[in-house]
């Protein structure tokens, strides 16, 4: 307790502490609404000359701020009103080179005051008609695959990445997959007095990528593990798979690196978002919880596999959504849900892993894809995955990972 709220604690009697306490809430819920009058009938005026809107986006984790940032610009190019938007943010620390090639794009308000002010009238001001709605909810399949995303990095960003192409020997015609596995060393860096271990159940080990990462490396292109803190380094793998992560990460270049993968291999992770605000095809490895897909065409989705607690098989996916597992409305977003449903989940291995990858290869080289494999991955989506909104506009399993589970799936 500060020194003054301590001397005034012993001196005033406790009710007059309690009535004083009451008085500065009131006061507060006046002001708010003062405040909300002021800036309501400020929108209304200029309303009157400029098509104004104002909206938040949710820049406190990189993830979020790719996503809010996505949905906007994706929602903004359906949008007939040609209006000006003025975005406000939370704060900024997640990445600010994507803060400054978005303020590029839109106009994003970064003075703490502002967006101070903001916040304090936001819930009021939500159903006003020129309030801007970013939230999110894991459902923008339709809008994903139906509008282009037209964002992109700035000269400075490209020139930055360029550099640093150079410096790791990369030649103007190489081309490049990057990777990244979840684990809980970021969060425990950055957020070390909050307990996250409710999320451990979307860890991965970087080792089931080696495959894969060899595989690109093999087709003549670079493998870049991505990460901004992780576990574990990398062994020496070969001098085309670089732990970009350990040795070379910055905010700058993980932007550029995302953007210009030639497809990005990831997880449940915020970057893999950042991915998709640059229309990159995604391979959605380990995938959980059950009822969300790749959420584009171009992406692959791999679900972790479930098996009962005490058992060594997997079971059947029909099982896990009686149970569940593939709810959409009470998705299993916790550990401790999978652990009340006395199951566990296995990671992705590095045989389905590389196998996405080939799929992934053979996509995007204009080859088919195995029909089997496509016809069991609608099957999945249609009978168990088919809970979420927009699921008709969905990506699809890996077909090589439909074709390796079939008896999980049929």
């Amino acid at each position: 307790m500060p020194p003054l709220r301590r001397i005034v604690s012993h001196i005033l009697p406790p009710s007059l502490r309690i009535h004083i306490r009451s008085a500065i809430t009131h006061l507060s819920i006046i002001a708010c609404y003062v405040l909300f009058f002021i800036v309501d009938c400020l929108i209304q005026f200029i309303q009157i000359f400029i098509p104004l809107r104002v909206g938040r986006l949710y820049t406190h984790r990189i993830g979020e701020f790719a996503q809010s940032l996505d949905y906007y610009l994706r929602k903004k190019r359906t949008s007939e009103k040609n209006s000006i938007d003025v975005l406000f943010g939370v704060e900024f620390n997640s990445n600010k080179s994507l803060a400054r090639i978005a303020s590029g794009r839109v106009i994003l308000v970064k003075n703490k005051i502002l967006i101070k002010i903001f916040s304090f009238v936001e819930k009021k001001i939500r159903k006003k008609n020129y309030y801007i709605d970013n939230k999110t909810y894991n459902t923008e399949y339709k809008i994903c695959s139906m509008i282009r995303s037209e964002f992109d990095i700035d000269k400075k960003n490209e020139r930055c990445g360029r550099e640093f192409l150079n410096r790791i020997g990369a030649q103007s015609q190489d081309w490049f997959v990057c990777f990244h596995n979840r684990d809980s060393e970021y969060l425990k860096s950055n957020f070390n007095l909050i307990d996250f271990s409710y999320h451990d159940h979307r860890n991965t080990k970087v080792e089931n990528l080696f495959d894969a990462m060899q595989y690109v490396a093999d087709k003549g292109g670079l493998a870049l593990r991505m990460g901004s803190f992780v576990a574990d380094p990398l062994p020496v793998l070969g001098e085309k798979i670089i732990d970009y992560a350990n040795k070379y990460r910055s905010e700058e270049l993980d932007i550029f690196l995302t953007s210009r993968c030639r497809f990005f291999v990831g997880n449940t992770s915020g970057i893999s978002l950042v991915a998709r605000l640059f229309d990159r095809p995604i391979i959605y490895t380990n995938g959980v919880p059950h009822c969300l897909l790749p959420y584009r065409p171009d992406s692959l989705g791999l679900p972790k596999l479930i098996r009962r607690k005490g058992e060594s098989q997997p079971m059947h996916f029909a099982e896990a959504k009686e149970i569940g597992l593939f709810s959409y409305t009470n998705a299993p977003s916790r550990s401790e849900h999978y652990e009340s449903a006395g199951v566990e989940l296995i990671e992705n291995d590095a045989v389905d892993i590389q196998n996405a990858c080939a799929d992934m290869f053979n996509y995007l080289e204009g080859n088919e894809l195995d029909p089997d494999g496509l016809e069991l991955s609608a099957y999945y989506i249609r009978m168990y995955a088919n809970e979420i909104p927009g699921v008709d506009f969905a990506g699809a399993l890996a077909p090589s990972f439909a074709l390796r589970h079939r008896d999980l799936i049929l």
